[in-house]
């Protein structure tokens, strides 16, 4: 879907005032709220790696999954030391397991 706009993706949420740290910080204080041990998180749909970047400075050992090629190159400039994997979120598999997953950037299905 974003094969095409990977290096405008940033920017055009920026410009729209898409805050990923606010976003994060929400979503860390559900999980708080609700697994307060949890402390490594799978960003599913991870996009270009600002979400995980929060997640990261906030305290969780993070990881994502992508399935478009061009998301996950540009996640890795953006976050070089996090493991991110390349596959679809309907069917992907890790050996890992996570205290808890998220989709913040996932498009709708609509």
């Amino acid at each position: 879907m974003y094969e095409h706009s990977a290096t405008a993706y940033d920017a055009l949420y920026a410009m729209r005032g898409k805050d990923y740290r606010r976003e994060a910080e929400r979503v860390v204080a559900r999980i708080r709220r609700h697994r307060p041990q949890a402390r490594s998180l799978l960003d599913v749909a991870c996009g270009t790696g600002l979400h995980l970047a929060a997640f990261a400075e906030l305290g969780f050992d993070v990881e994502g999954v992508e399935l478009s090629e061009a998301m996950i190159v540009a996640c890795r400039r953006q976050e070089p030391d996090v493991a991110i994997h390349a596959g679809d979120m309907r069917t992907f598999r890790l050996e890992r397991r996570f205290d808890v997953s998220c989709a913040c950037s996932a498009p709708s299905a609509t």
